[in-house]
């Protein structure tokens, strides 16, 4: 009953929020009831964007309720939008009817001007120690269909492996942003002493706001997710002129260099 009705109050801040808007433009799929009600309720324009390829795993997992309201809003006027065609595809495999069209639209809009903000002085005494450095970069420890999308572990033996075949000047910085999962940070970190390579890497365990600077700043980055769409991190790196590697599992931007995926060889 109270957890009923913390979720009640919450929404209501969240209805009051977003009631000053026009056109609400939601990029996720948790919470389609509340988008449901600022449609229908406070009249508002819906836009919904579809990041992933993994839409339809999250329909089978979700709730019958969120899936009930994502099948009213598909039915509605409101404009769902796709980041990729294999992302469209995806959603046109639900068993959904959409009343529109459902355009292919980047997630990605370039800004011309960004603050430069310093690295901290630890990671560029770091990158400063290497001749060349990768970054890769994983948001959470999101799993599709009992596989880890970031590539978390392929990352790690990718590493490894450097440091067997070529020499230790190749650093790496390793990024997780979200850092509330310590048991699997704490596994994260198992492994990579397993390979022996822990003490080699640079932790960066938590949110970075000058990641722009950090891109900036090496000479690679490896996306090797096991499922995705059109990442706006690796259109970041592109734009900046930036080498980028990444995972064959879907269309990618002109210019990255894909590998075959779980592939450590062609990795």
């Amino acid at each position: 009953v109270v957890r009923a009705f913390v979720q009640i109050i919450r929404m209501i801040c969240n209805i009051y929020e977003l009631s000053h808007f026009d056109l609400i433009h939601y990029h996720g799929l948790e919470n389609l009831k509340l988008i449901w009600i600022l449609k229908n309720f406070l009249r508002k324009k819906i836009i919904i964007t579809v990041h992933s390829t993994m839409i339809e795993g999250f329909y089978n997992k979700t709730s019958a309720i969120n899936r009930f309201f994502m099948k009213k809003l598909a039915d509605s006027d409101a404009q769902w939008i796709a980041v990729s065609e294999q992302a469209k595809q995806c959603m046109l495999n639900l068993p959904i009817n959409f009343h529109k069209d459902i355009p292919v639209v980047a997630a990605y809009v370039p800004i011309e001007s960004q603050s430069d903000k310093p690295l901290s002085r630890e990671m560029m005494t770091y990158i400063n120690a290497h001749k060349k450095n990768i970054a890769f970069y994983g948001r959470s420890f999101m799993i599709n269909e009992g596989i880890d999308v970031y590539g978390f572990e392929d990352a790690l033996i990718l590493y490894k492996n450097i440091g067997e075949r070529i020499e230790d000047s190749v650093g790496l910085i390793f990024c997780l942003s979200e850092d509330r999962d310590q048991a699997q940070i704490q596994k994260l970190f198992e492994i990579a002493k397993t390979l022996g390579i822990y003490s080699k890497i640079y932790w960066q365990i938590g949110a970075i706001d000058n990641i722009n600077t950090l891109w900036k700043t090496i000479d690679i980055y490896i996306r090797p997710t096991s499922t995705d769409g059109d990442s706006v991190a690796v259109r970041e790196v592109l734009d900046l002129g930036v080498h980028v590697v990444a995972s064959d599992v879907c269309w990618r931007p002109e210019g990255v260099i894909t590998y075959a995926w779980n592939n450590a060889d062609s990795l």
